[in-house]
């Protein structure tokens, strides 16, 4: 996040470490959590998804949510 998400770095670790309480999200969440506008946390979400921290699960194009699944694959059972 750090070497690729250049201004919006800031916002990207503080949505990090707020994924350990809340792993599935959408941009509505992300929001109003971290206080940046619509697109912001639109675009945040984006870079996070296509650099594989997040992934999409909904399979919608509206009201989609977001997975940590490094994060909830820890707690899976086999």
């Amino acid at each position: 996040i750090l070497e690729t998400f250049g201004r919006s770095s800031g916002n990207g670790l503080r949505l990090l470490e707020n994924l350990y309480e809340a792993p599935i999200v959408n941009v509505r969440y992300v929001e109003s959590n971290l206080a940046i506008t619509y697109a912001s946390a639109n675009q945040l979400v984006s870079r996070l998804d296509d650099s594989g921290i997040l992934q999409e699960i909904s399979g919608r194009s509206r009201g989609r949510l977001f997975a940590y699944r490094t994060y909830l694959d820890l707690f899976a059972s086999d």
